[in-house]
């Protein structure tokens, strides 16, 4: 029912007022217009701007600097002359958690003389040296599968392969284990007793990143020397031996080199947050105008929805341009590596495209929010949503290319995280960190310069000594890094294609909206079918789809308009049949609960006259003056404006039709003057009759005198 209809009488007359012009024309008449207006807030809400391109990406960069070089002065840290310490003894063991103390202090084998009493005196001498009861001598064991259930002290068993077995069986119950032997040296002209044992100890609990036996071991060692010599001197253990050991850490050098590893780390949660501003701002922005119907009544003098999503995208692009700008010579400025070491144009692209990407993201959200409450939420809470994202997954390379090992993660995961822009833009940088930071060399503990980042590199692959391995020499398979910047482009391109299509098939707040295939239809873009419906076969179909009509009671005049609404012969300015509206509890199906707005309404308008439609509080003015206008669609029922469908020819009404609905439709920050030339551009009336119209339109409602003064300051009447 698209169809462009036909004049049977007079309509002709009345269908040449209507404004036209070319699709393309008017689209870019109208697109001027509405970059103007968006400029004009921009420049307007000048804080709001300011905020948005400089100081959200000045003052994260600061914290961001101010962090980083903190962390170089910890990487600079130095100690030429470590201050030397004593040996200390060995603590009581802990069990398998904090709240369990079950556990074997010491195995030793074989249990019996004088390898008893050397364990005996090691425990008194490392009592008085940590200042703790001594470790009682406990009956031996022989069984794999006891548990103890207390803290055992030292504890004999049969063998060394006993001590293996059950700490196999048992982790992390038993600290240490010694066994021992003796030999004696026959052949010299005295004969020595030469003590040996082996030390069994838990390197889990023993051993640091630093030291692979730890102090705990070498004072171990200590204690049993100190506890052989005593008792082989004075089977008493009346005189004991001390071995005074002191102990020195190696001087430590400040490296060469520093790296930036708070950029690398924690960039992409800073960088991150400053193009958020913007996002939580779009959405604030286009949610604001829709629950106070200012995008209606825009669309209502005929502005295309095309056109007020690409005047949106590209004002909003100026803005992420500036901060892209902003945060990339803020990045040479700040001496980052990730900035000083990649090209500027890499790194522009980089910031440019996510944040247009972010852009797109937050329209595709406005489609499904009417209240900028709401819609303010909503971005806070995917603000804190990629805030953990950037945190924790791009934090370091080990963890942000495991999404690119298929031994660790599926595919899958990552084919459907690049929907998300600051995924890409979390892979994209976590790449630029690692071509430009380098790396940590694990035997000379410094860093190596990465070879930075070029155009170029775009389409190199990382190296593999920039790759984490994931056991087994498992590396990922990392994509190069333009691909991410492909992934944004989709990001771009997808997002705002649905928010093209959402928009038209979302219900927006007076519940109208266009059918699942409007796209198909050529009147969407902007072409006329050749097919022609005459006048009367319209009001044949209308009829029909209407149902029959029973309707009691209705006075005279009623009925006489009624017949004249129906007639073939009468064709007024605007003819009303049969209009119905019913507001249904549910979108897909009816219920006893639905009322009926509008009942089967049949009304002429004749050209030249003024009518007013009366009746009581709920009668239905207001919702046929919204079908007429665009704003609510019908449930049966039509009218013809000036020979142009309500239900299919609406954006043609919309360019010959004024409206003044009962809201406040006022930008408040657009003055008198520039309300009239938005208007008037979107009727498509030409520029030079701009003038007049406006000094005719202020002047009759005695404005001209205030004509530059911003709406928000007039009065209310």
């Amino acid at each position: 029912m698209s169809d462009e209809l036909i004049d049977d009488n007079n309509i002709g007359k009345f269908r040449s007022q209507a404004i036209r012009s070319n699709f393309i024309i008017e689209f870019f008449s109208q697109l001027k217009v509405m970059l103007k207006r968006n400029f004009i807030l921009q420049l307007r809400y000048r804080n709001s701007t300011l905020a948005q391109t400089i100081l959200a990406p000045l003052i994260f960069q600061l914290l961001l600097f101010v962090l980083q070089q903190a962390d170089y002065e910890r990487q600079r840290e130095s100690n030429p002359h470590p201050t030397p310490y004593s040996l200390t003894g060995i603590p009581t063991c802990q069990g398998t958690s904090y709240q369990d103390n079950n556990c074997i202090n010491i195995f030793y084998t074989p249990a019996e003389e004088p390898y008893t009493s050397f364990m005996k005196t090691f425990a008194e001498l490392n009592s008085k040296r940590m200042n703790q009861p001594p470790f009682p001598i406990e009956d031996p064991i022989d069984d794999t599968n006891f548990t103890p259930t207390k803290n055992l002290g030292i504890v004999g068993v049969p063998n060394a392969d006993f001590i293996y077995d059950y700490v196999f069986q048992n982790p992390n119950t038993t600290r240490w284990g010694i066994t021992f032997n003796q030999t004696k040296n026959e052949t010299g002209p005295t004969p020595n007793l030469n003590i040996q044992y082996q030390i069994w100890y838990n390197v889990s609990l023993t051993a640091n990143s630093s030291d692979i036996f730890g102090n705990e071991l070498l004072g171990f060692v200590r204690g049993l020397d100190e506890a052989i010599i005593t008792n082989l001197n004075d089977p008493n253990a009346k005189v004991t031996a001390d071995i005074d050991v002191s102990l020195k850490d190696w001087p430590i050098i400040p490296p060469s080199t520093v790296s930036d590893l708070v950029v690398q780390q924690l960039g992409p949660v800073f960088f991150f947050c400053s193009e958020m501003v913007i996002f939580i701002s779009v959405i604030n922005q286009i949610v604001s105008e829709k629950e106070l119907k200012l995008r209606i009544a825009l669309e209502m003098m005929g502005l295309k929805p095309s056109v007020f999503w690409l005047s949106n995208f590209i004002s909003n692009s100026v803005l992420v341009l500036c901060n892209a700008l902003v945060t990339v010579l803020l990045g040479i400025a700040f001496n980052f590596t990730a900035f000083k070491n990649t090209s500027f144009f890499v790194n522009l692209l980089l910031f440019f495209l996510f944040g247009e990407a972010m852009v797109c993201f937050a329209y595709f959200i406005t489609c499904f929010v009417q209240k900028a409450k709401i819609g303010i939420l909503i971005g806070i809470f995917m603000f804190i949503i990629g805030l953990l994202f950037e945190s924790f997954v791009f934090s370091s390379p080990f963890v942000g290319y495991i999404w690119w090992d298929p031994k660790s993660v599926d595919p899958i995961a990552w084919k459907t995280l690049i929907f998300i822009p600051f995924f890409n833009f979390g892979k994209m940088f976590l790449d630029i960190g690692s071509f430009t930071s380098g790396y940590r060399d694990a035997l000379s503990d410094t860093f190596i310069p990465g070879p930075g980042f070029s155009v170029e590199t775009l389409y190199d692959t990382l190296p593999s000594n920039l790759l984490p391995n994931y056991g087994d020499n498992n590396q990922p398979q990392v994509p190069r890094p333009v691909d991410s910047i492909f992934y944004l482009l989709m990001n771009i391109a997808f997002y705002y294609t649905l928010t093209l299509y959402f928009d038209q098939i979302v219900p927006n707040e007076f519940g109208n909206y266009r059918n699942l295939l409007f796209f198909l239809t050529p009147s969407y873009w902007g072409f006329s079918n050749k097919k022609e419906l005459k006048n009367v076969e319209w009001l044949k179909k209308v009829k029909a789809n209407s149902g029959g009509i029973v309707l009691d009671n209705e006075e005279e005049d009623v009925v006489e308009e009624r017949k004249v609404a129906l007639s073939n012969e009468h064709w007024p300015a605007i003819k009303i049949v049969n209009l119905r509206k019913v507001f249904r509890k549910s979108r897909f199906y009816k219920s006893k609960i639905d009322k009926i707005a509008v009942k089967d309404s049949c009304l002429t308008f004749e050209e030249g006259k003024l009518l007013a439609l009366l009746g009581q509080n709920g009668a239905g003015k207001s919702t046929t003056m919204n079908i007429l206008s665009g704003l609510t669609p019908a449930t049966k029922g039509d009218a013809l404006i000036y020979g142009y469908s309500v239900r299919y020819q609406m954006s043609k009404i919309n360019e010959i039709m004024g409206s003044c609905p009962q809201h406040d439709i006022l930008f408040e920050d657009l003055t008198a003057k520039e309300h009239i030339e938005l208007y008037a551009g979107l009727k498509g009336v030409p520029k030079k009759d701009w003038p007049m119209l406006i000094e005719d339109r202020l002047k009759c409602v005695r404005l001209w005198q205030v004509r530059n003064a911003r709406a928000g300051t007039y009065s209310g009447g």
